[in-house]
């Protein structure tokens, strides 16, 4: 699933409710494929420009020269897409590889999840499920919402995990965070570890100070710890960090 866990609130300039989404993710096993709900998101604040009606299928290139289907493609995607993957230049990671991405997903799947990725071979492809004008909110011009990059950040680490995320990490990252399991369908998402993981990443690309909320309280130095457990390099992203006494709800 795509962005952080259901018991997290986000906060950057302004407090968003941060969607979930769902993964089909094949890191060195069989395929699953992972359905939780979506919350209502609320922009962020990153300027952007140029048209959003566009439906057309085009390519892609990322700043690492992968070409990818992306449909439809426009300047707005086309910004998310540019500021999504610079994100993992930024922490000096490789980029995932990516075939594909559908932003016009027909899917019962988009009922309950905001996206998701797979992984299984060649076929390296993300689904986001947002509508359109939730990833590029009309709020003082066109700006890129956070639940928009959230969920792209999250679909695109499950991809990066794939290439670049082995047994042994995985099990150290199980340790680390008190998982019960990786990936076993049989366990609630939000105790999988590849989904602790793929928000852990999300949360360190984002950059910025991110204050998070909520019972119960992720400590700043697991997911700045996990992070670096899992990409071998410091995030992007630093934390407030406050008393679960002072958070609400």
């Amino acid at each position: 699933m795509c962005g952080l866990r259901a018991w997290i609130v986000v906060a950057l300039v302004l407090m968003a409710s941060v969607p979930a989404c769902t993964s089909d993710d094949d890191s060195g096993a069989q395929p699953t494929t992972v359905v939780t709900s979506t919350t209502s998101p609320a922009p962020n604040t990153t300027p952007t420009t140029g048209p959003t009606s566009s439906t057309a299928l085009g390519n892609y290139e990322t700043p690492g020269g992968q070409l990818v289907a992306v449909s439809p493609m426009n300047d707005n995607i086309g910004d998310l897409l540019d500021w999504s993957f610079t994100r993992f230049i930024e922490a000096a990671l490789p980029e995932p590889t990516v075939r594909g991405i559908d932003f016009e997903v027909d899917d019962p799947l988009c009922d309950h999840a905001a996206g998701w990725a797979v992984s299984s071979g060649n076929g390296k492809e993300v689904d986001i499920c947002l509508p359109l004008d939730e990833i590029c909110h009309p709020v003082n011009g066109v700006v890129l919402t956070l639940p928009g990059k959230l969920c792209m950040l999250h679909e695109l680490a499950h991809l990066w995990m794939a290439e670049h995320v082995d047994e042994a990490i995985r099990s150290d990252f199980i340790e680390h965070t008190g998982a019960h399991t990786w990936r076993d369908l049989n366990v609630p998402w939000r105790h999988r570890g590849i989904e602790q993981a793929a928000d852990t990443i999300a949360w360190g690309l984002l950059g910025g100070t991110i204050e998070i909320l909520g019972r119960p309280l992720p400590p700043c130095d697991l997911l700045h710890d996990g992070f670096v457990l899992l990409t071998g390099q410091p995030p992007l992203s630093t934390c407030s960090h406050f008393e679960t006494g002072d958070a609400e709800g």
